[in-house]
């Protein structure tokens, strides 16, 4: 592969990584783990009486988060954008990277619940 493709290709990324919203990334991973543990899923259950998946729940969470900063920090259009790439981002960057990280270093891959799993 030509280096110049390369070179331009890691650029992009980069230029596009730099760009996202990093404070709404690290919060929402947080969030979401602890809204994940049995404690917070009984509350949920006991209080609406659905047991929902934890995927609907980690995306229902990231909407309601990204709206709430929508309006706590006075964003225009464009931060819609922005914090919908950085949602999106959070999502893929949390189960490939973090979780896979997670699984290689306590070697817990394949115990793992389906349901313990942020997407």
């Amino acid at each position: 592969m030509n280096t110049e493709i390369l070179t331009s290709l890691l650029d992009q990324l980069l230029f596009y990584i730099a760009g996202l919203d990093w404070t709404y990334i690290l919060t929402f991973i947080l969030i979401a783990h602890v809204a994940n543990t049995s404690k917070v899923r009984l509350f949920i259950k006991n209080l609406t009486g659905l047991e929902i998946r934890t995927r609907y729940r980690v995306v229902i969470l990231g909407l309601a988060y990204g709206t709430l900063l929508y309006f706590l920090r006075g964003y225009d259009i464009t931060g819609i954008e922005l914090l919908l790439r950085s949602f999106i981002f959070t999502l893929v960057f949390h189960k490939l990277i973090i979780d896979t990280l997670l699984s290689y270093l306590g070697g817990t891959g394949s115990n793992r619940s389906k349901d313990n799993e942020l997407v």
